[in-house]
């Protein structure tokens, strides 16, 4: 993703992401975990770690675990005197991948939310 300014913020979009698609909430062995890519700013002196805390709190992962994530944080570009912007790659835990509808707790909406959303806007009277 290349919304640096805020794009681990939508890291929220794969908390469960594979436990809606197959309805399993444990990992067969057969799915590959994607890799993720996602550009981001930081302004901190420990820049790795800055991006990888702020990247668990997205995913809901501990983040005291966060030196267990397979992930890699290189150094891209120095954008302003105090802004730099690095691109993180991170392979999706399999405890955020196969998250349960419980566990996730995602501010985004889904399918369903829109839909039932969708139907009471059609039932409102208009004058």
């Amino acid at each position: 993703m290349n919304l640096p300014a805020i794009a681990l913020e939508f890291l929220d979009a794969f908390r469960g992401l594979f436990y809606r698609m197959t309805g399993n909430s444990t990992h067969s062995g057969d799915i590959n975990l994607p890799t993720i890519h996602t550009h981001c700013f930081t302004k901190s002196d420990e820049p790795e770690k800055d991006i990888l805390m702020r990247a668990c709190r997205a995913l809901g992962y501990p983040e005291d675990q966060y030196k267990e994530l397979t992930a890699r944080v290189h150094y891209v570009r120095k954008v302003a005197p105090k802004k730099d912007m690095y691109c993180l790659s991170l392979v999706l835990p399999e405890s955020v991948a196969y998250a349960t509808d419980a566990e996730v707790g995602s501010k985004r909406k889904t399918d369903e939310d829109s839909d039932a959303q969708s139907e009471d806007c059609k039932l409102q009277k208009t004058d």
